[in-house]
C-alpha cells in the first residue's frame, strides 16, 4: 500500500508539473541535533527532596532529492541518527543514574504547494503549505531492535514515525 501512495504521489508531481512548469529537481543533505537537550526537577515528597535531570543529546544526519514545480514540490529523503538518553535521580544523598542508547532510521516523504505571487519580472514570492510524513524503519534501544513495550505488548519501529504540517513562504530571485 505504501508504494502505491508513493507512486500515486510521484505521478501527482510530474502531472502537475506538466500541465504548470517546467519541473526542476536537486538534491541534498542535511544534519540534525539537539546539543544535548533535557530538563532538571525538584521536589519534596514526604519530607524528602529529590531531585532529577534527564539529557537526551541527539545527533544524525541524511540526505535528499526534491522535484520541483511551479505549484507543488515533492521531496524524498534518507535519515539516520542516534543519541543516548540519560537520567539521574537524586534522593537523601543517594544518586542512581540510567543509561539508553538509541539509534533510528527512517525515509522521510514530503509534498508542499505553492502558490507563487509575482512581485515584479525578477521577485517571485510564493506561500507554502504542505504535509512531511517520516517512515521509521529501524530502531535499536541498546543494541537491540524495539520489539516489545515494557507491558509486553508488540511494537515495532512504526510506533516512532510522525507526520509533520508545514507551514513557511519562499522567494525565488
Amino acid at each position: 500500500m505504501t508504494r502505491k501512495g508513493l507512486l500515486v504521489l510521484v505521478l501527482a508531481v510530474f502531472a502537475a508539473g506538466g500541465a504548470f512548469a517546467q519541473i526542476s529537481f536537486g538534491v541534498g543533505g542535511f544534519f540534525g541535533n539537539d546539543f544535548g537537550v533535557g530538563f532538571e526537577m525538584s521536589y519534596s515528597i514526604y519530607g524528602t527532596q529529590v531531585s532529577g535531570k534527564y539529557e537526551y543529546p541527539y545527533n544524525g544526519g541524511g540526505a535528499y532529492v526534491f522535484f520541483d514545480a511551479a505549484y507543488v514540490e515533492a521531496s524524498f529523503g534518507f535519515f539516520s541518527g542516534s543519541g543516548s538518553r540519560k537520567q539521574t535521580a537524586t534522593s537523601g544523598g543517594n544518586s542512581q543514574t540510567d543509561s539508553v542508547d538509541r539509534t533510528l532510521t527512517s525515509l522521510n516523504i514530503g509534498l508542499l504547494g505553492k502558490y507563487p505571487i509575482a512581485i515584479n519580472d525578477s521577485l517571485l514570492l510564493f506561500p507554502l503549505l504542505g504535509i512531511n510524513y517520516q517512515i521509521v524503519l529501524s530502531t535499536q534501544i541498546d543494541g537491540k531492535d524495539y520489539e516489545k513495550r515494557a507491558s509486553g505488548e508488540d511494537a515495532g519501529p512504526g510506533d516512532f514515525s510522525a507526520l509533520w504540517f508545514q507551514l513557511g513562504a519562499g522567494v525565488d530571485y
